[in-house]
């Protein structure tokens, strides 16, 4: 299992290196868990990268949903993602909804379908921020979580994806898909194919305030509850204040992306993380 357990270390240190660092956080023995989970929602996420046509991502996923079932079932597949899965998510008692849950919502990236609105954007980022989130707290507590507790640390991966989200605005357009909601760009009588020549304009503003407003909601609905979590917990909320920083930088642009400094400040946000890591505070 060393093989397949530091392949997907290295995978999650390289292509979501934020995830990477809250998992240093967790106790050893939970670690390979956390890195499997995050590794295969590195795998997931590039589906859409990988192929031409949606129906081969649909084939992809589908892949993947098969091979989650037989991790599950004690056999996985030669994947050392699949391996790492059934030898750590699966022992720590993890439903295997959760991970098909993040799926299920890959299917709406390579599908290229835009939400009608920020309730269906803030489902979809449940269904998969929030989900991974979930699984992860299964991880770090080693036993079925509260539900109070379950629904605050969803909230945070929701906050999470809606700010990736904002802040993957011109990355999405290249690739001609936007994930910004219909209702607010209709408002605005901003047509999606404007974006995908890369004419970002102020007029993407409202829908970057409409996206940001939720997340920020999510975020303080769920501080409450995790400032009474136990420490034992934290790895699986810790994207919280790197989330609240990525919010205040948009927010001190003017919700404009194109001036919003969203790359610098490595070692403030490894501050935070060591903050709330310590305190349970962000």
């Amino acid at each position: 299992m060393q093989k397949a357990d530091a392949h997907c270390a290295e995978l999650v240190r390289e292509q979501d290196h934020d995830r990477y660092l809250t998992a240093l956080y967790a106790a050893e023995s939970a670690r390979p868990a956390l890195f499997a989970l995050y590794a295969f929602n590195v795998e997931l996420a590039r589906v859409r990268e990988q192929v031409s046509q949606p129906m081969l991502g649909d084939i992809r996923l589908t892949w993947w949903r098969e091979g989650v079932e037989t991790a599950y079932a004690g056999a996985p597949r030669p994947h050392p993602v699949l391996e790492a899965i059934s030898a750590h998510v699966v022992m720590a008692g993890v439903p295997r909804a959760l991970l098909e849950s993040c799926i299920e919502a890959r299917l709406t990236d390579v599908y290229g379908e835009q939400p009608s609105s920020v309730q269906e954007l803030c489902a979809y980022a449940d269904l998969s921020g929030g989900a991974l989130a979930e699984a992860a707290l299964w991880v770090c507590l080693g036993h079925a979580p509260d539900p109070l507790l379950t629904k605050a640390v969803r909230w945070v991966g929701q906050a999470w994806t809606l700010t990736g989200i904002i802040r993957a605005i011109g990355f999405h357009a290249a690739m001609q898909r936007v994930m910004l909601p219909a209702d607010e760009l209709v408002k605005v009588g901003l047509q999606p194919e404007s974006l995908y020549q890369g004419e970002i304009g102020a007029e993407v503003v409202d829908a970057v305030r409409a996206v940001h407003a939720a997340a920020a909601e999510a975020l303080e609905a769920a501080r409450p509850v995790l400032r009474r979590a136990s420490a034992r917990s934290r790895p699986a909320w810790l994207l919280a204040p790197l989330v609240r920083d990525y919010l205040a930088r948009i927010k001190a642009a003017g919700f404009d992306i194109r001036s919003a400094d969203l790359e610098r400040g490595a070692l403030r946000r490894q501050i935070s993380l060591f903050w709330a890591g310590s305190t349970g505070r962000y």
